[in-house]
């Protein structure tokens, strides 16, 4: 559970909510200064969060094959 919590994903989820708070604010919510509010800032931090959690998974996925790869070699090696 440790590893699924990697900054990957915890940023990607807060990327979630901001782009979630644009898209029910108007975009008001993420509106940089000195730039105009629009609706499709939103989708900017929704894409985002998205791309990121799915790096996280990636990253979440290979460190359990590593492990089972180093496992099945320790096991090997201790025959």
């Amino acid at each position: 559970m440790q590893r699924f919590l990697n900054m990957f994903n915890v940023i990607g989820a807060l990327l979630l909510v901001i782009g979630l708070l644009g898209f029910a604010s108007g975009g008001r919510w993420v509106a940089e200064t000195g730039t105009h509010a629009t609706s499709e800032t939103g989708w900017i931090y929704f894409g985002a969060g998205l791309l990121m959690l799915v790096n996280g998974l990636m990253s979440h996925l290979m460190g359990q094959q590593a492990d089972v790869n180093q496992k099945s070699t320790t096991d090997e090696k201790a025959k």
